[in-house]
């Protein structure tokens, strides 16, 4: 038999191998893309995927890698109404084991008349720009440890916007909100003059910028060839006026929107500047509202800009050194102390103080110290219970498998996009 025919056949089984191994795992880690940072370093980034709640937490649970637990962790969601389901969000970040930096929503709904006391999350400073006629709207939760300003900048037609600065960072938050039935044309001029004037003003040499929102332009790829094509040419514009003030889109693989069960287009997303890293990104299942929550874990370009810098006062701050007390291992030194050594019948007092010393000396050489992170956690409604948390896993769970379900079978009948 031909050497090289062996070869070649071994070699196409193994393939054929990895491919199935590679869409029959439930791994938690999708496709990894390779790229080149600033300056040539080489960056490893993963694919977004979507997460249902315990496949989100056990990354953080399993993961020691300080890149992503110290990188800025943004949350995005099309909250259709914060006034209507706020519970079900706060319940919802209830459940999730880290806390994002920030948190911009979109769609709030609300008016003057509504105290921003109802919708206030523990350690968050609420940030809200409303519409005036109390649809779109948007606003900003941005942890209470940062230093914030309030920038008033240009304003882009057709478009609810909140701009945010952390002052120690140098990063802009801006949180947007596209009217879908607004003026296209407008709104790309007016995003291209924002764009131009942030550059001159607040240039990525010494500011970097976070923008997330729901821009109602699907910015989708082309399922009809290989190439890097969106399905509409607004997506392509909105790419390329982002990109060319040097802004990386982050989702891209993911869908954010729904009707009914089936995911049916990507309007929602991040765009980014000076980024070094994106550490882990997607969207996480549930069904709040016809959205689905985005988030993103990011490492920027320059030490100015990341936590790093700062990373031991952020362990003193999110970390507890606790006593722990090795009772077992103290009942074992006492039992095997050799008491007969020493003489009790001498004054109580003495006696007292001898046989404290003996249980402090067991105590304090069984002892050891033990860093804890802080469980930060947001609190619950008092009236959600266990059984109703139990039911909302439930609900979520059928809900992301039947979404699942719906995917794959999108994907076995092979729609054409532009049709």
């Amino acid at each position: 038999m031909d050497t090289t025919q062996v070869f070649q056949d071994l070699f196409t089984v193994i393939l054929c191998a990895m491919v199935i191994c590679m869409i029959s795992s439930n791994s938690n880690i999708n496709f990894i893309d390779c790229d080149f940072g600033v300056g040539g370093e080489f960056t490893l980034r993963f694919n977004d995927k979507d997460y249902n709640v315990d496949m989100f937490n056990n990354i953080f649970n399993l993961n020691t890698d300080t890149t992503l637990l110290h990188s800025f962790k943004c949350l995005c969601f099309n909250i259709r109404s914060l006034k209507k389901n706020f519970i079900s969000f706060r319940t919802f970040l209830n459940k999730l084991k880290i806390q994002f930096d920030f948190i911009g929503l979109t769609e709030t709904w609300l008016h003057q008349n509504l105290d921003s006391k109802i919708f206030s999350l523990n350690n968050y400073e609420f940030f809200r720009h409303d519409r005036l006629d109390g649809y779109g709207g948007v606003c900003l939760y941005v942890l209470n440890s940062y230093s914030i300003t309030n920038l008033n900048l240009p304003n882009i037609r057709f478009s609810d916007n909140l701009d945010l600065l952390l002052n120690d960072y140098n990063i802009i938050l801006t949180v947007a909100y596209r009217k879908p039935s607004g003026n296209l044309i407008d709104f790309f001029q007016d995003l291209d003059a924002h764009m131009s004037y942030m550059s001159l003003n607040y240039n990525n040499q010494d500011f970097t910028r976070v923008i997330m929102g729901d821009f109602n332009i699907d910015m989708r790829l082309s399922l009809d060839n290989n190439e890097s094509d969106y399905i509409n040419n607004n997506a392509k514009k909105l790419v390329n006026i982002f990109s060319t003030y040097g802004f990386q889109k982050i989702i891209n693989t993911s869908l954010t929107h729904r009707s009914g069960l089936q995911l049916n287009s990507l309007i929602d997303n991040f765009f980014v500047s000076n980024i070094h890293s994106i550490e882990l990104s997607g969207t996480l299942s549930t069904d709040i509202t016809d959205h689905l929550p985005l988030f993103s874990c990011l490492l920027f370009n320059a030490d100015k800009f990341n936590k790093v810098k700062n990373t031991k006062n952020n362990i003193d701050k999110n970390s507890i050194d606790t006593q722990i007390v090795d009772y077992e291992a103290v009942k074992i030194f006492l039992n095997r102390f050799n008491w007969e050594s020493y003489n009790f019948d001498l004054d109580v007092d003495i006696s007292y103080n001898l046989l404290n010393s003996i249980i402090t000396t067991a105590i304090q050489e069984n002892t050891y110290q033990k860093s804890r992170k802080i469980r930060f956690k947001i609190p619950n409604a008092p009236w959600v219970h266990k059984n109703i948390l139990k039911v909302i896993e439930q609900k979520e769970g059928v809900f992301h498998q039947l979404k699942k379900k719906q995917i794959l079978i999108i994907l076995h009948s092979k729609p054409n996009i532009k049709s």
